[in-house]
């Protein structure tokens, strides 16, 4: 809950964030400095303070903007008429101070026009400049979605996969290599839009089961999963609900029999390399659940001695 102080801030944000409440404090600035500035001029006997005054309008103008300008164009004005009238009376003057109070006036709104539109020019370019920053960015974040997106299954990419290699440090997490089972037989027996509608297909339940963040599309039929925190039964929960979901797969209300393997490995990352390490194991289980005749599941601890037996070690990291 804010206190006072937290409240008087965010109220003081609201005020100077709305355009009408920006403008009136910025001409209250405007105004107090330039009647100081000519009060101090005229009680310390400067001479000429007009050309001061004037650089105030070029100044106001520059940094606020035209209505600022004008504020400080009629103080200007007004100060010019005090002082260069007879007995400070406003609009009696003699023939030269008359003179006088034109060229300042007439310098001081050329000043503010011209020095106006110039702010004004600037504030359009850098509007300009900004709606294009913005849409920028938001081009970039698309493309940046798009480069660790496959775009078939709408999972994420193996690019996606090694970009998250950290993010699994110091975790306990089950990976998953799952393979659609006669996938290319889908394509032969059902047409290559119908395979595409399994993967697509695949691709939506996996991320519903088990999160967005945790699926990775890893390359043709094979899907990759890294869950954390599932115990075994939340996991062999999981895994029911997604042979029952790809067993029923309909296209144009024909169904479409889909079954998968899946090698399943968990245990806890903790040097650079176990996650390569668990990923090779459990592409071991997945291709013995393949030989020992497909639609399965095969889950085993976590073993880098094992794993490294497997194939060609990484190079070390640790």
């Amino acid at each position: 809950m804010m206190d006072k102080q937290d409240l008087k801030t965010e109220e003081k944000k609201v005020l100077i964030k709305n355009p009408v409440w920006r403008e009136i404090i910025r001409s209250a600035i405007t105004l107090a400095v330039m009647v100081g500035m000519a009060v101090v001029f005229y009680f310390s006997d400067t001479p000429n303070p007009n050309m001061i005054l004037i650089a105030g309008v070029v100044v106001f103008t520059s940094m606020f903007g035209f209505i600022q300008g004008a504020v400080a164009t009629a103080v200007l004005i007004a100060y010019s008429m005090f002082f260069f009238s007879t007995d400070k009376a406003f609009f009696v003057f003699t023939s030269t101070n008359l003179q006088k109070v034109i060229v300042s006036a007439v310098g001081s709104l050329i000043c503010l026009f011209f020095v106006g539109a110039l702010k004004k020019t600037q504030s359009l370019y850098v509007k300009k400049l900004r709606e294009t920053n913005e849409l920028l960015l938001r081009d970039n974040e698309k493309l940046e979605l798009a480069s660790v997106t496959d775009p078939l299954t709408t999972t994420q990419n193996r690019l996606a996969f090694r970009n998250d290699f950290d993010k699994f440090r110091n975790s306990d997490i089950r990976i998953v290599m799952l393979d659609i089972d006669d996938f290319k037989q889908i394509n032969d027996n059902y047409s290559h839009t119908a395979g595409d509608y399994v993967l697509k297909s695949f691709g939506v339940v996996i991320k519903e089961i088990f999160g967005e963040g945790s699926c990775y599309r890893y390359g043709g039929d094979e899907f990759l999963i890294i869950a954390e925190g599932l115990t075994s039964e939340e996991f062999e929960e999981k895994a029911a609900r997604l042979q029952k979901a790809a067993d029923s797969i309909l296209l144009d209300g024909d169904h479409i029999p889909a079954k998968f393997s899946a090698g399943c490995v968990y245990g806890k990352v903790v040097g650079p390399n176990d996650l390569r390490y668990m990923l090779r194991q459990a592409d071991q289980l997945l291709y013995e659940i393949k030989r020992a005749g497909k639609n399965g599941i095969s889950s085993a601890a976590f073993s880098k001695e094992y794993a490294k037996t497997l194939g060609r070690d990484f190079p070390s990291e640790e």
